[in-house]
């Protein structure tokens, strides 16, 4: 900059001196360490951090960088520009080069002669581009960067608004950003003369999604002189947008649907770090595990469901989202927390916020995790995923898990009786008769006859019985009804699937069901808990539902 001051104070255009050249911002790269280092950077929210260094011309964008002097394992540099009357954080770092940045000063901030300095200051580091070369010493027009992000939805088969993605202009060494509002519509408050390069970063003050375990996550856009419109559809952009979209959704969005935030970024506490790899795996689509926090890199979810439709995406970084809300709630007694209720929790999770979210797209969507297709056979005792049971879903909807359809919830004798939580109980045999089933042949209307045989040639003891001179007759069964008899007394299969699960509780809230997380260790422990918590009408049939899931 100075040489540049300089040539034109020898070319007549300024007088000697116009400008003091001094330092106004440093060059700096940092090295972390460990991630108690990303965390001290992470504190300053003014300063903008990149993997890559900023005095480089990016020719072709990319998803991410890693500086090729570092290995896998190695936390990536960290290059940002710092005014000079700022602090530099605490962490191992290096300034670069000290700059001279005179469009960063307030008071030369509308100056025109400051247009001409940086044009010449461009001209001798052959960084005028062509379409500056006209206005070497004209002032281009100031301009604020603008445009709208949309990402491709598989499941509604169309672009939707972006909301909450962060984008960052950068003009030479200084970067401003912004964030997408709800119509994925984002404008940069500050104003430039010249082109500025655009890019989408993949984090948020609460969360960070990494390109696997290599570096963060970003969208480079292009570097010009005018909005930038941007409609996600590339597959591994697109999995980084969904994988935001949920991350954005839980921590912004949770009260929606009742639940607590998962653990903000406060102080040193780092912030959580979603490694979304570049790959699909059948066999282990993601996972979470809290000690990783704490370790290295510190990705504590991992996914790998790329290429997977977005609402897909979306709920399973929900549910391991779901598993890092429940540690922040439980902390230490999360690892004493058995597995089916860590994964049934985050099932619960996963279908309320996705269904919360795509309802909004489709009226008629339905997850995966709905009722129906949740249903679980009570004799898989094998099922490899028998861990992620529908308990926490059963105990708020409105729909019997053991029934082929809708049906009145609390109604599982419609063919008479009494509901004893196995089956519908009609009556027992007077003792010393012997109960059985007459079926009328061919009958269209009903299911056959309750009978039994008479005590003493002709007498039927049994209250609401006769005798119709042969037996006793106890009822009509009514048709598709199916009667049995065991321990000599009459019975009707009660309404539903008796391979499944009698689900006749109903209406606890997410966030009742959150709230005791804190003391629930197993699902004895839940049933417990709801007991001692709540008064709700269906609390009678606890036992019944809970009974179903003792194999566990």
């Amino acid at each position: 900059m100075l040489k540049a001051h300089n040539n034109l104070v020898a070319n007549g255009t300024f007088r000697a001196n116009r400008f003091i050249i001094r330092t106004t911002h440093n060059y700096v790269v940092f090295k972390p360490n460990n991630i108690e280092d990303e965390g001290i950077l992470q504190q300053d929210t003014t300063l903008i951090y990149f993997d890559y260094p900023l005095d480089h011309e990016i020719l072709k964008g990319g998803s991410y960088y890693k500086d090729p002097l570092l290995t896998k394992e190695q936390l990536n540099f960290k290059y940002t520009c710092i005014p000079s009357a700022h602090s530099i954080p605490n962490v191992n770092h290096e300034v670069l080069e000290s700059l001279y940045i005179p469009e960063e000063v307030e008071a030369f901030n509308d100056n025109p002669d400051v247009d001409k300095l940086v044009s010449e200051a461009l001209r001798i580091t052959n960084n005028l581009t062509e379409q500056l070369l006209g206005i070497r010493f004209g002032r281009p027009s100031r301009w604020n960067p603008s445009g709208t992000i949309r990402v491709y939805d598989d499941h509604i088969n169309n672009y939707i608004p972006l909301e909450g993605a962060k984008l960052i202009t950068t003009r030479w060494f200084v970067s401003k950003y912004t964030y997408t509002d709800a119509n994925g519509y984002y404008r940069i408050n500050d104003s430039y003369r010249r082109p500025v390069n655009y890019q989408i970063k993949w984090e948020r003050n609460d969360y960070d999604i990494r390109s696997g375990t290599i570096g963060q996550a970003i969208l480079s856009g292009p570097k010009q002189k005018q909005q930038w419109n941007k409609d996600i559809d590339s597959e591994l952009q697109k999995y980084y947008a969904h994988i935001h979209r949920a991350a954005f959704d839980y921590y912004h969005n949770h009260n929606k649907v009742g639940l607590k935030s998962p653990p903000k970024k406060e102080g040193l506490r780092p912030r959580l770090k979603i490694a979304a790899y570049d790959e699909y795996d059948s066999a282990d689509l993601a996972n979470h595990k809290e000690e990783r926090r704490f370790l290295g890199i510190g990705n504590t979810i991992k996914m790998r469901v790329r290429g997977e439709d977005s609402d897909f995406v979306y709920g399973v970084a929900i549910h391991e989202i779901g598993h890092y809300s429940h540690w922040g709630i439980t902390r230490s007694d999360f690892d004493n927390t058995n597995k089916e209720v860590k994964e049934s929790w985050a099932e619960a999770v996963e279908l309320s916020i996705t269904t919360w979210r795509y309802k909004q797209l489709d009226p008629w969507y339905i997850h995966q995790n709905n009722y129906q297709n949740r249903r679980r056979k009570l004799n898989d005792r094998d099922y490899t995923y028998n861990y992620y049971t529908p308990i926490f879903i059963d105990l708020m909807d409105i729909k019997n898990q053991s029934s082929t359809g809708p049906i009145d919830l609390h109604t599982p004798c419609p063919c008479g009786g009494d509901f004893d939580s196995k089956n519908c109980f009609i009556a027992t045999a007077p003792e010393g008769s012997t109960p059985f089933i007459y079926d009328t042949e061919n009958s269209t209307v009903n299911n056959g006859n309750f009978y039994y045989t008479p005590i003493n040639g002709n007498q039927c003891p049994l209250p609401g019985s006769y005798y119709d001179g042969n037996n006793c007759f106890v009822q009509t069964i009514p048709n598709n009804c199916i009667p049995f008899i065991h321990n000599n007394s009459f019975y009707i299969i009660r309404n539903g699937d008796s391979e499944y699960q009698i689900d006749e509780v109903s209406e606890y809230t997410l966030q009742q069901l959150e709230n005791t997380l804190p003391l629930v260790k197993n699902f004895d422990d839940l049933e417990n808990e709801l007991r001692i918590r709540h008064n709700n009408p269906s609390e009678k049939y606890l036992d019944e539902l809970f009974q179903y899931y003792d194999y566990l």
